[in-house]
């Protein structure tokens, strides 16, 4: 023996684990991005050995709340063992405004060390095991919605196969090309198929089951409701919204979701629930929804536009029965030159298709900027030729040309852009200046705006599902697919963000245009005094979108998809769906495409706004309203002893 003594075979396997674990938190720090010389700090060491503890995260600047949010703190660890003490998070003292939403944190994707999470196991166990890449067999978020080496060789395979057997059968460059198309659009299905995932739905409910952030004061309290005014507990609300949520979560039509509700310029809930990623490159890892999200609800956002437009003829800038030709003459020219403001916002100006030109610089505005877009879109309108039906005459939807229309009206009107308006007096004076864009959406908006996902499945009352011709349905079903997949594309797409339509991209949270609503239901102010508009104002469009006598006969396929009829809308929706605003109600409102629906019903005081990052193609449910958006109005009805239809 040479003297050395031997170490017992205990200490010697103990060693060798260390070993082993110091040699995992170097590949695991590599694997995240990090380089030899960067220091390991504490949390990274123990989060790498599976320890989770609490930290500080404070909020960037940037991304902080209204209202003395720049005061909060803390870790999401600690808003998360709150939660689960009290039910609601960490709140502002009692004495701050009733509308205010719960202080929380922003969860951001997983850099570096394990955020903490307190409250349950299944929390620490998820968020551990997506520190090491790992989710006990559910697909990582690097796996979701991204282009694989798989689905490449599809496409060759399928593009090779076409080829070969278009030229040894010898048919013509034509039949090729068709052929080659349909390979083409069968890969991308079967794309798509192959490399969609999303979390299985009691994982989602256990990471973040659907709960009320209202301060936990309000949820105490009990409002009046109806004529007799009968005490309506908010709690009860709260608890029947949570419930509604988490079985949509559960049936797997529904992936994550936000729904804001005001009565008479109150907040009496505020409610989110499920899973959603970030829309920018890197943020791929799944987190729960919180009243800081921004969604991108496509045409939802036309009901902002149309309150932007409201300020102004309340500052006296514009008129809606003015002639667009006092406020916009380029484009009042030929058959429009009769055309008024009113009628021009309302879908009736005969403008509704989209140049190629103007396309085109959408697409490019990454390269030649938002502004240059914008312009080359108001000029489409500017040098349409001839519309497509007498101007005023009848309606037919506008769905990407409404931009430009009602876009440069408030521009020539006010002297600033329409997202600049929306900005200084919808957002600022409302008090959600961070929580909302009308298009151009900033790196601090960017970065808390969620992404359009594909749901497991799709509600059995869709309409798709109700057609009795077999091959119809199988058509509209293909439709829907094709739908999903483009849409998904466009909404989670950079150049979507770079543009300004106010027609389709603007992104928000569901207590923004909660609270557009509710003042607008409210006589033009939330119960606290923020003031969106005068009375007299709100009034006379309340007035005017309820008025029968305006309707005018609407153009195909509108007459089909949405009414035979068109009221003059005045920027919000010109064709009411009872299924949503009951029957009989004068309601301010727009849906978009996916399912996110918002509206305000002055003459009942609701206001109710639904956001949610499942798409739901309008070819499946026959339009942009989804059951599952029509369940939660029905729900906030019923607790509240509302009535649906109007007598």
């Amino acid at each position: 023996m040479d003297g050395r003594r031997r170490r017992p075979r205990e200490t010697a396997s103990v060693e060798r684990t260390e070993k082993r674990a110091r040699s995992t938190s170097r590949t695991s720090r590599r694997a995240r991005g990090a380089t030899d010389h960067q220091p390991v700090s504490t949390a990274e060491k123990q989060a790498d050995h599976g320890i989770i503890t609490p930290r500080s995260d404070p909020i960037p600047a940037n991304t902080r709340r209204r209202g003395g949010a720049a005061q909060r703190g803390g870790s999401a660890g600690q808003m998360a063992a709150q939660a689960g003490k009290s039910g609601v998070s960490k709140r502002r003292p009692a004495s701050s405004s009733l509308h205010t939403a719960p202080e929380i944190s922003h969860p951001q994707p997983l850099r570096g060390a394990a955020p903490a999470m307190s409250a349950t196991s299944a929390h620490e166990q998820w968020w551990r095991s997506e520190a090491s890449g790992k989710r006990d067999g559910a697909p990582s978020g690097k796996q979701m919605g991204r282009w694989t080496g798989a689905g490449w060789r599809e496409y060759a395979a399928g593009v090779a196969a076409v080829l070969s057997a278009g030229f040894v059968t010898g048919c013509s460059l034509s039949e090729v090309a068709l052929a080659l198309c349909g390979a083409l659009l069968l890969g991308t299905l079967l794309h798509a198929t192959l490399t969609w995932r999303v979390p299985p739905p009691p994982r989602i409910l256990a990471l973040a089951p659907p709960r009320s952030f209202l301060p936990e004061h309000v949820q105490r309290s009990s409002i009046g409701v109806g004529s007799s005014k009968a005490p309506v507990p908010l709690s009860d609300l709260a608890d029947a919204l949570a419930s509604e949520i988490a079985s949509q979560i559960a049936a797997g039509t529904q992936i994550g979701m936000a729904v804001s509700v005001y009565l008479h310029g109150h907040p009496i809930a505020l409610s989110c629930g499920g899973v959603c990623r970030g829309v920018r490159p890197g943020d791929e890892a799944w987190r729960a929804v919180t009243p800081d999200d921004l969604f991108m609800g496509y045409s939802a956002c036309k009901g902002v536009a149309a309150a932007a437009l409201l300020t102004c003829v309340d500052r006296g800038e514009v008129d809606y029965d003015a002639p667009l030709s006092s406020v916009w003459p380029e484009a009042a020219t030929g058959d429009r030159s009769r055309l008024l403001v009113s009628e021009a916002v309302s879908h009736r100006g005969g403008m509704r298709a989209t140049s190629l030109r103007a396309m085109g610089a959408q697409l490019l505005a990454p390269v030649i900027g938002g502004r240059a877009a914008w312009d080359q879109g108001v000029r489409s309108i500017e040098e349409y030729k001839k519309t497509d039906w007498e101007p005023g005459a009848a309606a037919g939807y506008h769905p990407l040309s409404f931009s430009w229309i009602i876009g440069a009206i408030v521009e020539k009107a006010s002297g600033m852009h329409i997202h600049d308006v929306v900005a200084s007096r919808v957002a600022a004076p409302l008090g959600i200046e961070h929580d909302l864009s009308l298009g151009f959406v900033l790196p601090p908006l960017e970065a808390r705006t969620v992404r359009l996902e594909r749901p497991l499945r799709y509600s059995p009352s869709a309409w798709a599902f109700s057609i009795p011709n077999g091959v119809m349905r199988g058509l509209a079903c293909l439709g829907a697919a094709m739908e999903l997949r483009l849409m998904t594309f466009i909404g989670n797409a950079r150049f979507w963000r770079v543009i300004c339509l106010p027609s389709s991209n603007g992104v928000y949270t569901a207590d923004a245009l909660g609270r557009i609503y509710g003042s607008l239901s409210n006589g033009g102010a939330l119960a606290e005094g923020q003031r969106l508009a005068s009375e007299e104002t709100v009034q006379r469009v309340v007035r005017t979108v309820g008025d029968p006598s305006l309707r005018v006969p609407s153009m195909p396929p509108d007459k089909l998809a949405v009414g035979a009829t068109a009221g003059m809308g005045l920027g919000f929706a010109c064709w009411p769906n009872e299924s949503i605003h009951g029957n009989g109600w004068v309601t301010l409102s727009h849906e978009g495409m996916g399912g996110c629906i918002a509206f305000g019903q002055p003459e009942s005081g609701l206001a109710i706004a639904v956001l949610k990052n499942a798409y739901e193609p309008a070819m499946l449910v026959g339009g942009s309203v989804s059951p599952d958006s029509a369940a939660i109005v029905e729900v906030v009805r019923q607790t509240l002893g509302l009535q649906r239809d109007m007598t």
